[in-house]
């Protein structure tokens, strides 16, 4: 029986699929390809980003995944036991020497297959799949193990931090043995705002729960975190200067989930906002003249 080779698998996989002419032809030039015998380096452009300079503990780890065939062959990642040692994964330490190993099992991108010039972006959680709950700055790159060759981005550089916390709490969860959660309101600048984040950490076994970004805040009124019984959590805070936000969250054995979000005017301040959208449409009418 003949052995393909991974030119020829990946080539013919795209013909029988497309049928055209134009995948023939993809599927004979694959084949002469891999008459040579020979494992060359692809040609691409390869580039990861983390969406923010840094991460409140807990939070997802955002980063922008880029990867651009510019060969001829093709890029895949399949479960076909020509591919089946491709994959994409990431190095990630907080030291220069210590590395971290990926924290749950399967392929960060399942399936992959660029034919030339088609780009694949993704956006990425890199706490899905790596252990990030420690303080501190972390160093990553993306890898592509490709037909036995490896292609890595240039290394970017985030941090994780506590955030500056505003305002605490402790609520007594429903199981057996008994569990104390710790919920703590953070603030964070990102760009030119701040926004707030809830954290929750259970005690005394130290599971650290998905933190929740609440949206933007000023620091003028404090905010204010109620327990409700059995299981519910209201976070107040002031995401303007006239207006509040209310977070409605769930917290049980399951961990916490935003379930809604109210916004509030203060009433002390609605005499000057309508007093802003008057002047703005009078401003407005006056240009349309």
């Amino acid at each position: 029986m003949k052995t393909r080779s991974v030119h020829e698998v990946a080539a013919l996989r795209r013909c029988r699929r497309g049928g055209t002419l134009a995948g023939l032809a993809a599927a004979i030039m694959a084949m002469l390809l891999g008459a040579r015998g020979t494992a060359q380096a692809q040609l691409l452009a390869f580039d990861m980003r983390p969406k923010y300079g840094s991460y409140v503990v807990g939070e997802p780890v955002w980063v922008d995944l880029r990867l651009v065939n510019r060969g001829a062959s093709p890029i895949v990642i399949d479960d076909h036991e020509v591919f089946r040692h491709n994959r994409i994964f990431f190095e990630i330490s907080i030291d220069p020497q210590v590395y971290l190993n990926q924290s749950r099992e399967g392929r960060i991108v399942d399936d992959l297959d660029l034919g030339k010039n088609e780009p694949y972006a993704a956006e990425i959680d890199l706490g899905a799949w790596y252990p990030l709950l420690r303080e501190g700055r972390y160093f990553a790159n993306a890898v592509l193990l490709h037909n036995d060759l490896r292609y890595a981005t240039e290394r970017r550089m985030f941090d994780v931090v506590p955030g500056i916390e505003l305002s605490r709490a402790t609520a007594i969860i429903s199981t057996t043995p008994r569990v104390e959660r710790r919920f703590s309101l953070v603030y964070w600048a990102r760009g030119e705002r701040e926004y707030a984040f809830l954290r929750a950490t259970d005690t005394p076994d130290g599971v650290v729960w998905p933190t929740l970004e609440l949206g933007p805040i000023v620091r003028f009124t404090p905010p204010s975190i109620a327990l409700n019984d059995p299981d519910g959590v209201t976070v107040t805070h002031q995401a303007t200067r006239a207006i509040f936000m209310t977070s409605t969250i769930r917290s049980d054995r399951n961990g916490i989930l935003l379930l809604s979000q109210k916004q509030t005017v203060d009433s002390a301040a609605e005499p000057l906002i309508k007093a802003l959208s008057e002047a703005v449409g009078k401003r407005q009418k006056g240009k349309d003249k």
